[in-house]
């Protein structure tokens, strides 16, 4: 290989690598500027929020000095928030930062209003929000309208308006100070607020996971680019480190006596020498592997990503899901709860104990037996218990507890909630190391509170089945097949039922017949204690909770695919909801294993993939090399041939040089001047040697014989058959002057020895001179013309017989035709009507025919230049395929 050669090979290799790193270089630059924006968007997504939030406690905080100061100022600064969020006054410059602590103090506003006047739905429109963030964040901004309202009816009140039916303010009254403070500080102004801050905290959540995850998309991929930018520049400068010691190296033994001296060696040595000269071969081959490499990264991190990205997505899909399911059925049994404690039936029998102050068990047990045995029928209860508010078991499924005081086997968190001004309360499992000694235990408790006419007070308890509805709708989220939904609570105990209870007896975390609801702790087995089939038996701090569980005590929800060890020890990745009002959470989990199935076969396939594609490239290259030095030594021997092989394609070019001459020399080229007739052909071979031919001489002085033959084939073969078929006619036309004659008796002498099977279609006629009779005889060969001297043109398409050379003892026929005084008769072989475009059409006889009806000529010359242009014109550069012959005799 020459210097020019290899300096070449290495500085492509260079330069490919290099114009890889720049590439490289230049996403960077674009993955950076990814970054920026998304951390803006991020940015300006918790301003939009937080100006929601801000104006919701602005208005809260201008209505309620209002409602104390009765400052119509304050009336005004609540006007002004509501038509700036609702894009019906300018929203001023920095609006987002400190703006109505500086109003409220000195009244004056301290930026003037922008040009742009647009409401806060419009603005979070417009952000790339998720449908689930703006709906959380189209929630609370719903719900603040409503507070809205509140706080309208409570400044209205100051000034004396009240809302009739249709909740417009058009009755006038007395200025009502207390009520109005009272609708500002009442429950229900407290729990709209709450309501208000519950979607916004689900929607900062939200646009926090969402975007810190596409933060850490692109710095992950920013990584991977330096990396993959560094890994290109380091082997391009090593490339050329290398390159430039073995081009020195080589310089110095790359003399021309040096270089014959080393081909000269044998064996291994020589072999050496080829590999050592394919250097630059080798170069190559690793930089095209680096890049093959390159490539295989990052496509393999990119559908890592994305398989990643995929099974965040579902998994936060069915953990909501779940989580928004298994509320609603519990707010659902909260409120059929509700409606059962206002009902009058039940209702009046507790207002007839409490006025009669019935203090025998059986009498009171009697009037709420029936009912209460009825409701928790059909909702599927466990226990119900009737207690006044003393802690006096009234009436319970368990009739050993009725007449009996259990205040103190009250969970604390049941009296904090009947404390409260709500009607019910949910109460889950806690504190089970002391579950033992408590009569509430094992299952959710739901508490309803009940009020006499004399608002005394007593609770309906009833004992919901946790591994009954509860745990069937949350194991209706289910992730595949080896997925699983299940709730736990601030203990990290499993509140559901585990679809796992088989391989938990197995492997001995679960006694036989024992409910895995609130008997396993959701922690990492994996941690060779001795294990205990009574849970409270074991000390707890002693095992690790799941990853998943740490996870759902520090944020609110989330979603992890790095695998972690579930409560059976399995590697699982997740996703978990943590329900701050009922203080549970729920979790998605699936097994690690099936999760990444496909990224695994993916990656099994493209390491096979790569290994394959390395070891083939390795082979081409030794086998490269390894021919080299085989080629090297026949190059000598290949150079020789190649020179006989030249001496003999020259020796048989100018033999079929000579051939093309003899074949044109046995046609007339030289066309006499007779007073009676004038003929003109022409022969244009596809080859240097073809197959037709044409032939014209005068039988006697009265009498012209013209043939115009095509022989089957091209080349040597066919020249030969023509000129054995032009002789025999001339032989033949020379004892008889019959057309049919001289074709049947040439057919008889080529078929005698044919064993090639070569064959012949012919057009032989004779004009007689005195009267102009023309008889004429085909030989397979297509139709030819007489152009009269008037114009008309006279198809002689008949055929008297086959080809000749094909059948044995064939007798042809004849017909004969009168010319008159300038008619010509116009013979050729099918290379005209042949003759193909670039299109492959051909031009065809009916191009033919049109030519020779719409045009006169004034000599049989000129008749045949016209059609030759013709057909030139027609095939343009395509190459002729056959062999073209044309011959016109004109009678004068």
């Amino acid at each position: 290989m020459s210097f020019k050669k290899q300096f070449l090979i290495i500085f492509s290799s260079v330069f490919i690598l290099l114009i890889s790193g720049l590439i490289t270089f230049y996403n960077i630059l674009q993955n950076e500027k990814a970054i920026a924006e998304s951390e803006l968007k991020r940015y300006e997504s918790y301003l939009l929020a937080d100006e929601l939030r801000q104006s919701s406690d602005d208005l809260t905080r201008m209505a309620r000095t209002y409602t104390v100061t009765s400052d119509s100022k304050f009336r005004q600064y609540f006007d002004k928030i509501l038509d700036i969020r609702d894009g019906k006054a300018p929203r001023p410059n920095n609006y987002s930062g400190i703006y109505w602590d500086f109003v409220t103090a000195t009244g004056v506003y301290p930026s003037s209003p922008a040009d742009k006047q647009v409401s806060l739905e419009t603005l979070m429109n417009e952000k790339d929000f998720t449908r689930d963030e703006f709906n959380s964040l189209k929630e609370s901004k719903n719900r603040s309208d409503s507070l809205v309202k509140l706080e309208t009816q409570a400044m209205n009140a100051m000034i004396g308006l009240y809302p009739n039916e249709d909740g417009n303010f058009t009755i006038r009254k007395k200025p009502d100070l207390i009520l109005a403070q009272k609708i500002m500080h009442s429950p229900e102004y407290h729990k709209i607020k709450k309501e208000i801050m519950e979607p916004m905290q689900t929607f900062f959540q939200e646009v926090d996971q969402r975007t810190r995850q596409t933060v850490s998309f692109y710095r992950t991929k920013g990584k991977r680019l330096n990396t993959l930018m560094l890994s290109l520049i380091s082997l391009a400068v090593l490339l050329i480190f290398i390159s430039f010691v073995l081009i020195l190296f080589q310089k110095g033994i790359n003399q021309k006596n040096d270089m014959e001296a080393w081909k000269r060696k044998e064996g291994w040595k020589r072999k050496f020498f080829y590999i050592y000269t394919s250097w630059p071969l080798l170069t190559l081959v690793v930089v095209a592997f680096a890049i093959n490499l390159s490539f295989f990264w990052w496509t393999k991190k990119v559908i890592e990503e994305q398989v990643h990205s995929n099974l965040k997505a579902e998994l936060q899909t069915i953990v909501k899901t779940t989580h928004k399911g298994s509320i609603n059925w519990l707010e659902k049994v909260e409120q059929e709860l509700e409606s059962f404690i206002t009902l009058s039936a039940f209702k009046n029998n507790y207002i007839q104990y409490k006025s009669k102050n019935l203090v025998d068990k059986k009498i009171s047990h009697h009037l709420f037996k029936k009912d209460l045995n009825h409701f928790i029928k059909i909702h599927q209860f466990k226990n119900y218990f009737l207690i006044d508010k003393k802690g006096n078991m009234l009436s319970s499924s368990q009739q050993n507890l009725i007449g009996k005081n259990i205040s103190k086997s009250l969970p604390k968190k049941m009296i904090s909630q009947f404390k409260s001004h709500k009607k019910t309360a949910l109460i889950f499992p806690e504190n089970l190391k002391q579950k033992k000694e408590s009569l509430f235990k094992n299952n959710i408790f739901l508490a309803g509170k009940l009020v006499s006419n004399k608002k005394e007070e007593g609770f309906l308890i009833l004992e919901i089945p946790i591994n009954g509805d509860f745990s069937q709708v949350i194991q209706n989220g289910r992730f595949k097949e080896s997925g699983e939904s299940y709730a736990f609570n601030n203990e990290g105990y499993l509140l559901s039922e585990s679809r796992f209870n088989d391989q938990l007896y197995k492997i001995g975390l679960l006694s036989q017949g024992t409910n895995s609801s609130l008997s396993i702790r959701v922690v990492d087995p994996e941690t060779n204690l001795t294990l205990h089939p009574n849970i409270n038996n074991l000390d707890l701090s002693q095992k690790k909770l799941t990853q998943m569980v740490l996870n759902a005590f520090q944020n609110t929800r989330g979603v992890t695919v790095k695998p972690y060890n579930d409560y059976r020890g399995v590697p699982v990745i997740g996703a978990w909801v943590w329900d701050d009002e009922y203080s549970i959470g729920f979790a998605t989990e699936i097994d690690s294993e099936e999760a990444f199935l496909t990224l695994h076969s993916f990656e099994k396939q493209a390491n096979i993939q790569l290994i394959v594609n390395f070891i083939l490239l390795l082979i081409l290259t030794i086998v490269f090399i390894w021919n080299k030095t085989l080629f090297s030594e026949m190059n000598e021997k290949l150079q020789f041939a190649y020179k006989s092989i030249k001496v003999q394609t020259n020796r048989m070019e100018d033999e079929l040089k000579l051939g093309h001459q003899i074949q044109m020399s046995m046609v007339p080229r030289e066309f006499p001047k007779h007073k009676k007739f004038s003929v003109h052909a022409k022969l244009k071979p596809a080859r240097e040697l073809g197959g037709d031919f044409y032939d014209f001489f005068l039988l006697n002085e009265n009498q012209l014989c013209i043939v115009v033959g095509d022989v089957s084939g091209k080349g040597v073969p066919s020249a030969l058959f023509m000129a054995v078929t032009k002789t025999l006619i001339r032989t033949v036309a020379a004892k008889y002057n019959c057309t049919d004659k001289i074709l049947s008796e040439v057919n008889k002498s080529i078929t005698l020895n044919n064993p090639y099977f070569m064959f012949a279609t012919i057009f032989i006629a004779i004009l007689n001179l005195s009267d102009g009779e023309c008889s004429y005889t085909s030989a397979g060969h297509h139709s030819s013309y007489i152009k009269k001297a008037g114009g008309t043109l006279i198809n002689l398409n008949k055929v008297h017989g086959p080809v000749t050379g094909a059948v044995e003892n064939v007798q042809y026929s004849k017909d004969t035709v009168l010319l008159k005084k300038e008619d010509m008769l116009i013979a050729y072989t099918d290379g005209i009507t042949e003759a193909t475009d670039e299109k492959d059409n051909l031009y065809g006889d009916e191009k033919l025919e049109t030519l020779l009806k719409q045009k006169t000529f004034d000599s049989s010359e000129v008749l045949i230049n016209t059609i030759l242009t013709s057909v030139t014109d027609f095939s343009k550069e395509t190459n002729q395929s056959d062999d073209i012959t044309l011959m016109v005799v004109k009678y004068l």
